[in-house]
């Protein structure tokens, strides 16, 4: 319940921004995009096998099927004895542990779609093991072109406020492109990058990408929103 109320009645299953992809991006064609299945793919395949009966659609939970079949799945074996039962104990921490993570990375993603550009950002934080005041974010955009447009990245605004509403960081509107990439998304593309900031305590990241479609009779400019995702340490 904690996890669809996070999710805003759904949850994604998706792993948590790796820091070591800092400053690092990937286009994926159409034609490889749902067979990649982005950064998700390991969790989704993850939260299947330990929940068999569950069958999210591109993994996305409704939150009565999720709720269903995990109390479903726990139930069925609450007979088992011995070894049986000591196994089924595992796998129910082993799942315990798993949605507590997508709980928290819940709370610490956001998505939209605009004119069929649909953007997913998620942040985690990165544990630092100086006694630095700041404390080191990752985040991870993820754009995928569902429409029938062809759509350049041109550049990007971002604010960053504390946990006192106060601004401690903005990248102006129109700043050049991401990660030094200005991709271009034919339908059905991917385009994935990942970043960084710092805050001295948590926050609040927003913004929107500044896009142009290109067709025959000219560039359409028009921005994408990304809506607010959380930069939460990990001692919140």
């Amino acid at each position: 319940r904690e996890l669809a109320r996070a999710g805003g009645g759904r949850a994604m299953a998706r792993s948590p921004p790796d820091a070591e992809a800092w400053g690092q991006a990937r286009l994926l064609p159409a034609a490889l995009a749902d067979s990649a299945g982005g950064p998700r793919c390991r969790h989704r395949r993850a939260l299947q096998e330990l929940l068999p009966w569950l069958r999210p659609s591109k993994g996305v939970f409704a939150q009565a099927e999720a709720v269903k079949v995990v109390l479903a799945e726990f139930k069925r074996h609450e007979a088992a004895e011995g070894e049986a039962l000591a196994a089924r104990l595992d796998d129910a921490l082993e799942a315990l542990r798993v949605l507590l993570q997508q709980t928290r990375q819940a709370r610490c993603t956001s998505w939209e779609v605009t004119r069929d550009i649909y953007v997913e950002a998620s942040a985690s934080h990165i544990p630092q093991r100086s006694s630095s005041v700041e404390n080191v974010f990752v985040y991870r955009i993820r754009a995928e072109n569902r429409g029938s447009e062809t759509v350049q990245l041109m550049g990007r605004h971002w604010v960053v406020t504390d946990n006192k509403g106060n601004v401690a960081a903005e990248v102006p509107k129109g700043s050049p492109g991401v990660v030094g990439n200005t991709p271009i998304l034919s339908p059905g593309d991917v385009f994935e990058y990942s970043s960084g900031t710092t805050l001295p305590n948590s926050g609040v990241m927003r913004g929107s990408f500044q896009m142009q479609a290109i067709s025959p009779s000219g560039r359409d400019d028009f921005d994408v929103a990304v809506p607010g995702f959380a930069l939460v340490s990990e001692a919140e």
